[in-house]
Order: structure tokens, then sequence, then C-alpha cells
């Protein structure tokens, strides 16, 4: 694991989607809790990740802090009980089957981005956005309008 993290910080660059940190201001601004679930170890995720971007998450789980990571539930279950949220009350944005697969173990709204990967990949998530503008666009509109998705 720690030869990975080295190798993944030493070839990738963090960037995030066009729109991510206006949408996280805004969400900041209405008063939406957000969570942030990563496959990602915290080392990595520290090293890689601005505290600019993880600064906007009331609770970060990484793949390292439980025992089971993706594709099981755990992860989501975990981030729903550090936001004090019943899982109605919450829904995952993911770009991956694996988080999908755990997002809907968990019992939640998942909602799937098919910027990384197509959305034949996808298929298991709930709705499916072709890039994260198109989705951050109507969940601030919904939120703006007293309305959650």
């Amino acid at each position: 694991v720690q030869e990975k993290d080295a190798l993944f910080l030493e070839r990738f660059s963090f960037s995030l989607y066009e729109g991510v940190k206006e949408f996280l201001s805004e969400c900041t601004s209405l008063g939406v809790r957000l969570g942030l679930v990563t496959a990602s170890s915290a080392a990595r995720l520290n090293e890689s990740a601005p505290r600019s971007f993880t600064d906007h998450f009331s609770v970060i789980i990484t793949g390292d802090c439980l025992p089971r990571g993706k594709p099981h539930p755990d992860p989501y279950l975990a981030g729903t009980r550090g936001l004090y949220l019943g899982r109605e009350q919450v829904f995952a944005v993911e770009n991956a089957p694996l988080g999908i697969t755990a997002a809907k173990a968990a019992g939640l709204h998942c909602v799937a981005l098919a910027q990384t990967l197509g959305r034949p990949f996808l298929r298991e998530a709930d709705c499916t956005y072709e890039t994260f503008q198109d989705f951050a666009v109507e969940f601030c509109d919904e939120l703006r309008r007293g309305r959650s998705m």
C-alpha cells in the first residue's frame, strides 16, 4: 500500500472536475452537510488534495480507515453516520462501479458521473450525468427551490 501511494503521488496530479469548487462553496453556503467517501488512503488524500477542497467535508472516510472498503457498504454507512443523517437523507455521487455497488449496498440513492468511465460501466446507479457540471447545476437549482433530488 505504501509503495502504491508513493507511485500515485509521484505520477498523479490532483485535479477537480470543472465546477467542483463552486459547487462545494454553494453547498456550504446553503448549509448542506457533505461527506467524502474515497478508496484513497488518508495519506494519499492528505498529500494530494488541497485543504481548500477537504475543508468542505464534515466527514471524510478513506479506504484505510475501515477493515472493509468499497464495494462493501461499510464506508458509506460510516459516512452517513458521520453526517448524522439517515440513509434516506443522503445520496452518493460516484464515478466507478465499485463505488456504485458500495453506495447501493448501503441503501443510498446513487448518482453517477460518466466523465471518467462511460455509461455502460455505471448502469447500476440510479441516474447518470455526463459531467459533474450537469449534476451540480441541477442539484443547486433544486436546493435553491427548497427541494432535494
